[in-house]
């Protein structure tokens, strides 16, 4: 009998790509199909259901996130400056931002129709 292959996250790759690349989907698929947090029940409970859809197996909560993690780089960094800018801690930090006003705006400037070839003849004839 042959001996078979022991295969992992990366089987499905075999020899192709180059070492660096399988590496890489590896580890994302490892990241991927581990249990994360959910942000209801703060469990560790969480697996994903589709791209971007993720639900806890414990409390049934459904939500959005990454297509491979269930909070990305962007969601984390908008979330911080929402929370930031409702939940002050300093009353200087709540001020709004003075900016420079240089006064009244100046009025646009009148820009001048070009003449045609018609109104020249109009005005030639008249």
């Amino acid at each position: 009998m042959p001996r078979t292959r022991r295969t992992g996250l990366g089987g499905g790759l075999a020899t192709r790509y180059g070492t660096a690349p399988r590496r890489q989907h590896i580890e994302v698929i490892a990241r991927m199909r581990r249990r994360h947090e959910c942000p209801q029940c703060q469990r560790t409970a969480a697996r994903r259901l589709s791209v971007g859809l993720w639900e806890c197996r414990r409390c049934g909560f459904q939500f959005a996130g990454g297509a491979y993690t269930p909070s990305t780089k962007t969601g984390d960094v908008a979330r911080r400056s929402a929370t930031g800018l409702t939940h002050s801690t300093s009353p200087e930090e709540s001020l709004p931002i003075k900016t420079a006003s240089a006064g009244p705006k100046p009025e646009p400037k009148k820009r001048r129709r070009k003449a045609k070839a018609d109104d020249t003849i109009k005005e030639e004839s008249q």
